[in-house]
């Protein structure tokens, strides 16, 4: 029905619907925030250590993967939530039949929603059918009336016949202005409605997918998780007396111990400390030997380990 209404309409629902609008904004926030956490927070470096069994590192990619699928499903999901929610009066009408529409079960839903608030949009009226009826010969009277007002311009009728056309065209465009306010409260109605009903029926999904997230998020960091090494001993450096049988490590003649991070044979400076300490040890005494023991902890391979000890025990070599 086309409008006839010169001033612009105020939404009433304007304010309910930015407020779900806003909903949506926080809740993407929040899986944006999640998806930042797991860049930021987790040890994705982890995936190429030498510690990581091949099952390991399959294990943590999948779960990498699954939690990134998880925040852009639900990310996406969100700003479909936010597209428009036009709504049309043939929605809306009942006496249009819906077999072929795409939201069918929503608009079915919307339109006897409507229906339930007679006293609210239609109180004059038996039913939404009816309501519906009354508009469009509303319609099609202002169009009459209008028309034979204009002919009476046109053939020069007489002014007072003229007067009255014009009388009863403006009573008839008024009563078609009640039906489309009417129509203007359902469409907005229908509007808050489409849109309150996607964000509720959307809520589990999302919920499933924000856990989702997080489980993988945590199978992920628990799969690639690289021990700390023990903090005991890395390197025992200790220094024997020729004088006599070379006293044990951890003994008064124990210069100190190295310790290296996990995967490093660099020597930081408070190893430097302790080597120098050592080195002094030798210069001081020419019947002086140093004993350099060193260990690793239980991760990775037997291999490895004998590698990276030993790799340890040259670097401290060196220095001395």
């Amino acid at each position: 029905m086309a409008s006839s209404t010169a001033g612009a309409y105020t939404d009433p629902y304007a304010t309910p619907k930015s407020n779900l609008r806003d909903t949506i904004k926080w809740m993407a926030s929040i899986f944006a925030a999640l998806a930042a956490v797991v860049i930021a927070g987790t040890p994705i470096s982890n995936l190429s250590s030498a510690s990581l069994t091949w099952a390991q590192q399959i294990i943590g990619v999948i779960a990498l993967v699954g939690c990134f699928g998880c925040i852009f499903a639900a990310v996406l999901q969100m700003l479909q939530l936010l597209r428009a929610d036009v709504i049309y009066l043939t929605d809306i009408d009942p006496r249009v039949t819906l077999d072929a529409h795409e939201d069918r079960e929503e608009i079915e839903m919307i339109r006897g929603d409507i229906a339930g608030r007679k006293e609210h949009f239609f109180p004059d009226f038996a039913s939404l059918e009816l309501f519906f009826n009354q508009a469009n010969e509303a319609e099609e009277n202002a169009r009459l009336l209008g028309k034979a007002w204009q002919d009476k311009v046109a053939a020069q009728a007489p002014q007072v016949e003229i007067t009255v056309a014009k009388e009863d065209y403006a009573e008839q465009v008024r009563e078609l202005e009640k039906f489309e306010a009417a129509q203007q409260d359902m469409l907005a109605y229908g509007a808050y409605l489409r849109f309150y009903g996607r964000i509720r029926r959307a809520m589990l999904p999302l919920v499933v997918l924000g856990v989702g997230a997080l489980a993988a998020l945590l199978v992920f960091t628990l799969s690639v998780q690289v021990q700390k090494e023990d903090k005991g001993p890395s390197i025992v450096v200790a220094h024997m007396s020729g004088e006599g049988d070379p006293k044990p490590p951890g003994a008064s003649m124990n210069a100190g111990t190295v310790f290296f991070e996990t995967d490093s044979a660099a020597v930081d400076d408070a190893g430097r400390t302790i080597v120098e300490k050592a080195r002094n040890a030798l210069l001081e005494k020419s019947d002086t030997a140093l004993l350099i023991i060193a260990r690793t902890d239980t991760m990775g391979t037997e291999r490895r380990n004998v590698m990276l000890a030993r790799k340890r025990a040259d670097a401290v070599r060196t220095l001395v």
